[in-house]
């Protein structure tokens, strides 16, 4: 509403709207249900948002709903080439342009090389919102048995390139890395308003950041499931009393049947998956709000592509980016929403 007596103009941004609905933008319209007046008050859609003009003293009333039930009627061939070509699709990546994505976040190894009398330490920082730690163990054994106390402990993470800030807790106290940068060079490490500054460079190849993965990976996978079979046998309780984040192993096999993410009636009515080895494999989810594309990197072993996120305990929704082409794996437990469009679940 307008309650002033010169005319207003604003936008609404529809993103966080369209993320719950799980609609590309061009699949939804607005029915006005009232207004002051028909003259005065205006309401333009795009992609970008809603564009609302109030005459003085106008009020307006609307609704956001879905445009799929005017769709179905379709044929699957039209319907397909309205989304992929005149859509924004969760996690806001045009479909038409997914196969040009690229990572958005790199692997990273955080590191603690000094000792602990406990065989762990554990960081925080503004990539967990200063909520959660999450813990970086010993080289020898996750769990702190017979591990070399005197370091180094690190761990695997994947963050968006930017500025962020850490800190660690290491045997109870909260400290700075003397190896990393300082926040404040003019205070000691151990003062508690400074913090650790952490720079992750943005790739502008891709190659050149899966091949940074691909590398990463190889060197840490034992590590980092040596991680997840130890957390496995803490009691949840524990791990919310911490605070800790707690490491998920995410795949898509090789080889292995995939469905497209997209609803049925844009794909038509087969139920063939995606088994073809794929090039590249990406995944985005709840967890961040759909924000980030995660590079999986390739095990040869397993023949598997795979990626460790660490997250809090609860429920989250995510999909692969496989070649280009959003997906599910079937392999995972999956949920078809009231749009049509698919996601796998995961319950932490």
């Amino acid at each position: 509403g307008n309650l002033g007596d010169s005319q207003i103009e604003f936008d609404l941004d529809i993103a966080d709207t369209l993320v719950r609905l799980h609609l590309p933008a061009n699949l939804f319209c607005i029915r006005r249900i009232l207004s002051s007046s028909d003259d005065t008050v205006e309401l333009h859609v795009s992609e970008q948002g809603i564009m609302v003009r109030l005459g003085p003293f106008d009020y307006c009333a609307f609704r956001l709903e879905s445009t799929l039930s005017q769709l179905s009627t379709v044929e699957p061939e039209a319907l397909y080439k309205v989304v992929s070509e005149a859509s924004s699709f969760i996690p806001k990546i045009r479909l038409s342009d997914a196969s040009m994505c690229m990572p958005t976040a790199r692997p990273v190894v955080v590191e603690w090389k000094q000792s602990s009398k406990s065989g762990f330490s554990v960081v925080y920082g503004s990539f967990t919102k200063w909520k959660h730690g999450i813990l970086l163990p010993p080289a020898v054994d996750v769990s702190g048995q017979g591990a070399n106390k005197a370091g180094p402990y690190a761990n695997l993470l994947y963050l968006p390139s930017g500025m962020h800030e850490c800190k660690f807790i290491v045997d109870g106290v909260w400290t700075c890395s003397k190896e990393m940068q300082l926040k404040h060079t003019n205070l000691p490490p151990t003062d508690g308003m400074n913090n650790n500054m952490l720079f992750v460079d943005a790739l502008d190849s891709k190659d050149v950041l899966y091949n940074q993965d691909q590398q990463l990976a190889s060197t840490w996978h034992n590590r980092v499931m040596e991680e997840i079979r130890y957390f496995k046998s803490v009691h949840k309780s524990e791990v919310t009393s911490k605070n800790l984040l707690v490491p998920h192993l995410f795949t898509w096999v090789a080889n292995s049947p995939g469905l497209s993410a997209l609803p049925r009636a844009a794909v038509g009515s087969s139920d063939e998956g995606i088994v073809s080895p794929p090039r590249r494999v990406l995944l985005s989810g709840s967890f961040d709000g759909w924000k980030e594309l995660y590079p999986l990197a390739y095990s040869s072993t397993g023949k598997y592509y795979w990626v460790v996120l660490h997250l809090p305990l609860g429920v989250y929704y995510y999909r692969f980016l496989v070649d280009g082409v959003w997906c599910i794996s079937l392999r995972d437990q999956n949920e078809t929403d009231q749009t049509g469009f698919c996601s796998n679940v995961l319950q932490l």
